[in-house]
């Protein structure tokens, strides 16, 4: 399979076999992934793998039970419920769990001392810690897809990240960043529609 296959034909699978994925297969894909850019070359991103289903199950508890949270606190009434979009990733045979922790360049301090604030800096550096993270877990994604795998990338459960550090032991100053869901797809979806280059690219001559 060329590069363009496996970047065109790359899908966000949600339905797995219940077939396990062996261990030194995942670090192979972690040891892939690993070779992404980062911020600074710090390389901040750290994985957790978990297999442990009743590790799986409190965590999609968790992620519910705050989804419920919300709805209550809102007085909502969904069309559909929210908890099915952020809580299945318990059917996945593994689940890893992506942290990092802040790298801080060279520019950010020399706004800090300029006297800007955190918030103002990461506002206006827009995170190089997860921007890096979201090249790590792509490439992630992709080395599963090129090893006949399927995986999908979830932020929607970080509404409960506090939650999920704490049950993970994930400690400052590292934090959660995304999960990833891992396994052989048992349904692949079809064929998305991009679109078109008109709309998303443009050049200045």
């Amino acid at each position: 399979m060329d590069f363009a296959t496996v970047v065109r034909e790359r899908r966000s699978i949600r339905k797995f076999k219940n077939q396990d994925i062996p261990d030194e297969n995942i670090l192979e894909l972690i040891n892939l992934a690993a070779h992404a850019p980062s911020s600074g070359n710090y390389q901040m991103w750290h994985f957790l793998v978990i297999k442990n289903q009743e590790i799986k199950e409190k965590m999609s508890q968790l992620v519910a039970d705050k989804v419920d949270e919300l709805v209550r606190r809102v007085n909502a009434q969904p069309d559909r419920d929210p908890k099915r979009a952020v809580a299945w990733f318990t059917r996945a045979p593994v689940v890893i769990a992506v942290s990092t922790e802040k790298y801080r360049t060279t520019i950010d301090n020399l706004l800090f001392h300029a006297g800007y604030s955190e918030l103002e800096v990461d506002s206006l550096r827009c995170r190089p810690d997860l921007q890096s993270i979201g090249a790590v877990i792509q490439t992630l994604l992709l080395a599963a897809h090129f090893k006949g795998y399927g995986g999908c990338w979830l932020t929607g459960p970080m509404v409960a990240r506090p939650a999920l550090e704490e049950l993970l032991g994930i400690k400052p100053p590292r934090s959660l960043a995304a999960i990833v869901a891992l396994g052989w797809p048992d349904q692949v979806p079809p064929t998305k529609t991009i679109r078109p280059l008109e709309e998303i690219a443009a050049f200045i001559r």
